[in-house]
């Protein structure tokens, strides 16, 4: 069984061949999609993982400070910023630039670090 909030990896996830006439709508058919993300209800031992089940795993926390990258080119400009919200990487948040107080959106790219496109 996996507890509610827990990040799954491949040691709690296994490929089971089942008759997808008994399935409800909407599972997962690749441990991949499903390692690293967060279990939103406890999943029982053997159950079939619908995508509904889990949660990205923010990499990103609201009032986290973060690193906030810029690139052009060869240059790459980096900044200390506070996250307004969480976000998953790949995901777009909003960012408060401590230097300057402006808010500009980027993309969580990895813990703690947003990368803004000039």
């Amino acid at each position: 069984p996996v507890p509610r909030g827990a990040v799954l990896t491949r040691a709690d996830l296994a490929l089971r061949e089942r008759d997808t006439a008994t399935l409800p709508l909407g599972y997962l058919t690749r441990i991949e999609a499903a390692v690293g993300q967060r279990a939103r209800r406890a999943l029982p031992a053997g159950a079939v993982v619908a995508p509904g089940a889990l949660e990205r795993t923010p990499v990103v926390r609201r009032g986290q400070r973060v690193i906030l990258l810029a690139r052009s080119g060869a240059v790459e400009v980096r900044a200390a910023a506070v996250a307004l919200a969480d976000a998953a990487a790949g995901e777009r948040v909003s960012v408060r630039n401590l230097r300057s107080r402006r808010v500009v959106e980027g993309v969580a790219v990895r813990e703690g670090v947003v990368r803004v496109t000039l």
